[in-house]
């Protein structure tokens, strides 16, 4: 029969009415769209749609560089709870990089510092970029470090992208498995005591990219679909019972690039 009447909602809480109506979507993600409409008879009927808004290429997600100081740690909240608190501060940095994040834990004292970051849907061609530099004041004697941009949980590797970790003289990129295992592939690269080196980290549709002041030290294929974004944390520190951690971390940013 005749239409006589157009209702539209709109998953952002929006509602119109009328054969067509404007709304805006002021962040990317996915949005629902629903129309129902009604005949003169009293008949409805309803049909809806995704809608998919990216963001544009260029664009930063993260960008911390601990220029307000101190203040700045409030941000980084600490893991796990039993952790002593004081191994971890803002503080600044002389003739370097002004103000960073050092986490001064010893063996058998697990300190991380995490931060989480919302990304986007990624449309073909899309990738996300994460980079940290990071200088060890100790590397040796059972101190290293652990670098992890993009995982879903603090608790559970399930989901979570390859990550970086420093330990007993050898850099690994760990690429957690779909059952949440580790698989380990050791790599060339070994860090100075008291030197800044940046970590770059780059995510495609399927394929992980690790750098280090912009050499190549591991490339291979993941698994973990990004298409949809999502809230992931960023976590930095060390992540073993029998490994310390002495470094200084700094300038934080999270792009989307392709």
């Amino acid at each position: 029969g005749q239409i006589v009447a157009y209702d539209w909602a709109f998953s952002t809480g929006e509602t119109g009415a009328g054969v067509e109506v404007e709304t805006t979507f002021s962040t990317p993600g996915v949005y629902t769209v629903e129309l129902t409409v009604q005949s003169a008879g009293g008949d409805r009927a309803s049909i809806s749609h995704d809608v998919t808004v990216y963001l544009r290429s260029g664009s930063e997600l993260l960008n911390e560089d601990f220029s307000v100081g101190e203040a700045a740690g409030i941000n980084w909240p600490l893991d796990p709870t039993w952790a002593n608190a004081r191994e971890g501060a803002v503080e600044y940095v002389s003739a370097a990089n002004n103000y960073a994040l050092h986490i001064a834990s010893g063996s058998e004292a697990w300190h991380r510092r995490m931060a989480s970051v919302e990304l986007p849907p990624l449309r073909d061609g899309q990738r996300i970029v994460f980079q940290v530099t990071v200088m060890a004041t100790r590397t040796r004697d059972a101190y290293g470090f652990v670098i992890c941009p993009i995982r879903p949980s603090k608790d559970d590797l399930i989901g979570a992208l390859p990550f970086l970790r420093y330990a007993d003289g050898t850099t690994w990129v760990v690429d957690p498995s779909e059952y949440g295992t580790e698989i380990a592939h050791p790599t060339a690269f070994v860090p100075g005591v008291y030197r800044w080196h940046r970590y770059r980290f780059l995510y495609s549709e399927d394929r992980v990219v690790v750098e280090v002041d912009d050499q190549l030290i591991y490339e291979a294929q993941q698994g973990v679909d990004l298409s949809h974004g999502g809230v992931y944390l960023v976590m930095v520190g060390d992540d073993q019972h029998d490994i310390g951690c002495n470094a200084f971390f700094d300038d934080f940013a999270v792009r989307i690039e392709e």
